[in-house]
């Protein structure tokens, strides 16, 4: 397994994939974080780049098609590019209870 780091040099905006037009009342909405199938196609995109043309290889589809891609997951980095922590949003159906013994913590 490859594991990438993407760090933008530009921001990265990631949006729902309706159709956005210049018709009064259009809005893009972003959504939070790039859905796994937005990161799939950049990543085949990059890897399908020829080095001698810079150019996509169109030849190279099939190919990339069978990349598969986990992810993405948000890290955080240390000051020299290592992964200090893996950053995973709570589950929907997470119910926190309050307890009465206020120095238990519980880390899953």
């Amino acid at each position: 397994m490859t594991l990438w780091t993407i760090l933008p040099r530009d921001p990265l905006i990631f949006r729902d994939g309706k159709p956005f037009t210049n018709s009064p009342g259009s809005r893009a909405k972003t959504v939070p974080f790039p859905y796994p199938a937005t990161i799939a196609g950049a990543v085949r995109t990059q890897a399908g780049i020829d080095s001698g043309s810079g150019r996509f290889d169109k030849n190279r589809i099939p190919e990339l098609l069978q990349k598969s891609i986990r992810g993405p997951f948000l890290v955080e980095l240390s000051d020299q590019g290592q992964i200090i922590d893996w950053i995973f949003p709570a589950p929907a159906d997470a119910v926190m209870f309050e307890t009465d013994d206020k120095e238990e913590v519980h880390r899953y």
